[in-house]
């Protein structure tokens, strides 16, 4: 019986959402979203950086959707850097779970964090300044080595 009232609830909350977004308008979502976020202990730095990122959102697109998140994603990967596009991301996907459209969430932008295999390569000036302090310490057997 409780889990055929859970059914019930569940969808009569998703009917409200769904008549919220149709209705409300972008606007009163985002001060919605906005509640929901203070309401799950969001940083304000955290809250902002996600509700600009929806308002970036709506500037390109009228409405959301799947098609329109993967747009926005190829967007948002060709103007701004990953960790910007990744953050983006992460904040339209939370906007989806908060309307109950976690069908329209889009893979985040994946980011690698390998160190470059060029990265403890001397520079010139350090590799002749190395050499130079080796003939200088009368190290001649290393000089000729490197």
């Amino acid at each position: 019986m409780a889990e055929h009232n859970n059914s019930n609830l569940q969808k009569n909350l998703e009917e409200s959402v769904y008549e919220m977004e149709r209705n409300l308008g972008v606007e009163e979502a985002i001060v919605r979203f906005d509640n929901f976020l203070k309401n799950n202990e969001k940083s304000a730095n955290t809250r902002d950086c996600y509700i600009r990122s929806v308002k970036a959102f709506y500037k390109s697109f009228d409405k959301l959707s799947k098609e329109n998140l993967i747009l926005f994603k190829a967007q948002e990967i060709e103007q701004h850097s990953p960790n910007t596009a990744r953050l983006r991301i992460i904040a339209m996907n939370q906007f989806c779970e908060f309307l109950f459209k976690g069908e329209y969430k889009v893979k985040r932008v994946k980011i690698y964090s390998g160190t470059s295999s060029l990265e403890n390569v001397p520079t010139l000036n350090e590799y002749y300044y190395f050499l130079e302090c080796l003939k200088r310490d009368n190290q001649m057997k290393m000089y000729l080595q490197i």
